[in-house]
């Protein structure tokens, strides 16, 4: 199965504009190492202000409060600071590093540094701060460089030449320089800025990746300074454990610059190779148990798919597989033809016959060295016994004998065989007895591969392991009763051995292409589609999500994540060709996430979502008399929010969030409902209609995007409406409360463009609560301020009745840097938030 990652701890880097050394600490305070040198080559000293006169730095060396560290050239040194991270200082660089209860801080005044942070080691409450003069980063991740120009040069404490550089690896940094607010990088992202000048970010090239690992690889370890050898030897497996972050190790001889951006890791836990250094807390309980198993190929994929038309068992299979740590990557009533993404299938239906294609796509899985568990029935449901009877035959070696049904309804009690094949009744859980409702009974099976019987030794339940299947791959399991799931707890110990017997140890799920790609197909939940808990995906290829033609109908979310790790080198969710996602429950996410991360585009540009009617399906919109696309792509239920974020969750999506073209999109709650902490950045416009779509959310009550003390970051327009598209908002545009953040860089809150029709039938902005920030920043001249609002444009092209902002609480808006009030004059104005450009209309207000 997927491998489980425990839930990241919020880890807070601040780089703040504070550039003196710090005050200095007690002599008490001194007596306890703030970190320690695990690697020195070249020269380096330190200094501090009880001891200002510089000496050299060795090997070893404990580092104090207030050490002011400075590096030669061709040196470099590396730190580990408190056991949870290890800093990477490069030559000729200078900072100052002090540790108090519950915080690590490092003022870097010039030069480089790479930082790695064992997430595991950070304690509720605990930060590592590192300060530069023109900037303010929160990390949430694990590796970055942090990087500082012209300091030096600067009489006076003066910051104008000084030029911050941070270049993210894996997780993700919130950094806010003096002239803007904050930024999310991720990993391949940089921003860069100079003195008081609005930064710059992007994507990093093959030059930026470079630059900001140029002079962090060393040669070998340098042993000097004699000492406790196997002190030495903790350090090492110390460092050399961070060195899997992301950045080169020590002694791999620098990085390749050819290399792909790496994707986001995992810091190993240090504590588990060196727990004297690390001072881990006593008591902690023990690690689990390892789990036995591996009889599937090497590289096959680790997801789990539930299917079958018993919506009841299939749901309470779902939570019992979740609460044994497990991931349900999808659910749905038929077997899909993609499975390229799943290791382990279980089967559970009561009326559903397998049809020809399933069972030639089940046999494949199998000779694929994968595991399978059948779900058989009494005699209400021969038709299904049947086509189970016909598969197994397929499938099993001298299997022709085998007849599953037919048997008439098996009285208990029913106990499991001890002797049944892979140890399947005796680990993790010994089984003794089977708890059905009313099973059916199979022949032809006998010693080790009866793994339950009834009443007069009738078999009611089979197992095969590979020896006894066709090919000598693979793994089968079977039941015969449809009811045993029932949620009173007793299934679970079954459910946990049978998962062992078909599955292997969890690991990362790691794909070459999508997690799942459909074609003209019908499939159907009655619950989440996909599910993804605790666990770290990695996808390649094209979008995570890819279906064309393909309708899907759910009663639940069509994908929930939880506290999961989740990366797409292409688009979130991508729709073509009339495919469909129909959520038919009310007041759940469409897809939701809490917690964790979802990196999307990290083979380039990708869309969170991505939809595209066809251009053959077009209709007359009534409101603006344009041609806008008829196909309905994404569908949520009543009250249904499209994407959801809460408990810290972080995204950062390098293209749209969404992406429509020529095809409709109805909602009626927000696209972006995003709450406690979340954070999410794009890399382009955030809503981008390209040509002939439509947006629309009839409820006056409901913004296009909710935040709720989060930070949404847009690099680009807000909504962008063009080629002949239509906005229609009851409501407003953003709805913000309670100290939330909207950064729009380099755009507008709305443009409007090619004959494109926008109409807000409330206020362009909502607060609620106070501490509320929008910031702006473009260089479109504002040519009135109209109602409050700044738009660029000709006059006749707006109609404005509505104000700039409403709602019961407070926000500040600022415009490059200027706050917005009712009296700023157009003339201090140097950019807008509504601009019209290449025909079009914007109404805002009733």
């Amino acid at each position: 199965m997927l491998k489980l990652i425990r839930p990241v701890l919020a880890l807070l880097l601040v780089v703040t504009l504070s550039p003196g050394l710090a005050q200095a600490q007690t002599a008490q305070a001194q007596t306890k190492p703030a970190g320690i040198v695990t690697n020195l080559e070249g020269t380096a000293t330190k200094a501090s202000i009880a001891q200002p006169q510089a000496v050299d730095l060795k090997f070893k060396d404990d580092v104090f409060q207030n050490d002011r560290i400075v590096t030669r050239e061709r040196s470099i040194v590396r730190l580990l600071l408190g056991g949870k991270a290890v800093v990477t200082v490069r030559e000729s660089s200078a900072l100052t590093i002090t540790e108090v209860p519950g915080k690590s801080t490092i003022e870097l005044q010039t030069g480089k540094i790479a930082v790695a942070v064992a997430k595991d080691r950070m304690r509720p409450g605990e930060s590592v701060e590192v300060k530069t003069p023109n900037a303010i980063a929160a990390v949430r991740g694990t590796t970055f460089v942090v990087e500082v120009e012209g300091t030096t040069a600067q009489a006076g404490g003066a910051i104008g030449g000084v030029v911050t550089h941070i270049f993210g690896f894996t997780g993700q940094v919130i950094a806010t320089f003096r002239a803007g607010n904050p930024l999310t990088i991720g990993p391949g992202n940089f921003a860069r800025g100079m003195g008081n000048q609005p930064p710059q970010f992007g994507n990093m090239s093959v030059q930026d990746r470079q630059r900001a690992l140029s002079g962090l690889g060393t040669g070998p370890k340098n042993m000097a300074g004699g000492g406790n050898g196997a002190k030495e030897n903790a350090q090492d497996a110390t460092v050399g454990t961070f060195g899997q972050g992301g950045l080169p190790a020590m002694g791999g001889g620098g990085p390749v610059w050819d290399q792909p951006i790496p994707r986001p890791q995992p810091v190993l836990d240090v504590c588990s190779l060196n727990p004297a250094v690390c001072n881990p807390p006593k008591n902690e309980p023990p690690p689990p148990p390892p789990i036995v198993g591996g009889f599937k190929p090497n590289g096959t994929p680790t997801g789990l798919l539930i299917f079958g038309d018993f919506g009841s068992s299939t749901a309470q299979l779902a939570t019992d597989l979740r609460g044994l740590g497990k991931t349900v990557t999808m659910n749905t009533t038929t077997l899909p033809a993609d499975l390229s993404a799943f290791g382990t299938i279980w089967h559970v239906s009561a009326f559903t016959a397998l049809t020809a294609p399933e069972q030639t796509r089940l046999a494949s899985f199998l000779g694929l060295g994968r595991g399978v568990f059948l779900t058989g029935e009494r005699p209400c449901c021969e038709v299904m016994n049947a086509s189970l009877t016909t598969f197994v035959r397929s499938v099993v070696v001298g299997g022709s004998g085998i007849t599953i049904g037919s048997q008439g309804d098996v009285n208990g009690p029913y106990p499991f065989d001890a002797t049944a094949a892979g140890g399947i009744t005796t680990g993790p859980n010994t089984l003794t007895f089977w708890s059905p409702s009313a099973p059916g009974g199979l022949v032809g099976v006998a010693g080790a591969n009866v793994l339950a019987t009834g009443a007069g030794g009738v078999a009611v339940g089979a197992v095969w392991d590979s020896g006894s299947l066709v090919g000598g791959s693979g793994r089968l399991a079977l039941l015969m009763d449809v009811n045993w799931f029932s949620g009173g707890g007793a299934e679970i110990p079954v459910i946990a051995n049978i998962e062992r017997f078909i599955d292997d140890p969890p690991t990362t799920l790691t794909l070459a292409g999508p997690l799942f790609t459909s074609t003209n197909e019908q499939l159907q939940s009655a619950g989440s589609v996909f599910t993804i808990d605790g666990y770290t995906v990695v996808s390649g290829g094209d979008a995570l999500f890819s279906l064309s033609g393909t309708r899907v109908a759910t009663a639940g979310d069509f994908l929930q994540m939880s506290d999961s790790q989740v990366s797409a080198a292409g688009s979130f969710v991508r729709l073509r060709d009339g495919a469909e996602i129909v959520q038919t429950s009310s007041g759940t996410p469409l897809v939701s996430m809490r917690g964790g991360t979802l990196d999307v585009g990290t083979g380039g540009v990708g869309h969170l979502f991505d939809l595209a009617g066809r251009a053959d399906r077009t209709q007359a919109d009534g409101d603006s008399g344009l041609t806008v696309g008829s196909d309905r792509p994404i569908q949520p239920g009543a009250e249904s929010p499209v994407f959801q974020a809460t408990d810290g969750a972080v995204a950062n999506v390098r293209g749209n969030a969404f992406r429509v073209d020529t095809a409709l999109l109805e909602a009626t709650a927000p696209l972006l409902k995003m709450a406690a902490g979340s954070s999410m950045t794009t890399g382009s416009n955030f809503l981008d209609l390209v040509r002939n779509a439509k947006v629309s959310i009839p409820n006056d009550a409901v913004a296009l995007v909710n935040l709720d003390r989060s930070t949404l970051t847009v690099n680009g327009h807000f909504a962008n409406v063009a080629g002949g598209s239509v906005l229609n908002l009851a409501g407003s545009l953003a709805s913000l409360a309670n100290g939330s953040t909207l950064n729009i860089w380099n755009g507008l809150l709305l443009n409007v463009s090619g004959g494109s029709s926008a109409s807000i039938g409330s206020s362009l902005l909502n607060f609620t609560g106070s501490g509320n920030l929008v910031s702006v920043s473009n260089n479109i001249l504002p040519t009135a301020i109209i109602n409050g609002i700044p738009v660029s444009g000709p006059a006749d092209s707006f109609r404005i009745t509505s104000g700039l902002a409403s709602g019961t609480g407070t926000g500040t808006i600022k415009i490059n840097g200027v706050p917005l009030t009712p009296t700023t004059p157009l003339t201090s104005l140097t950019g807008s938030l509504v601009a019209v450009q290449s025909g079009g209309k914007v109404k805002i207000g009733n």
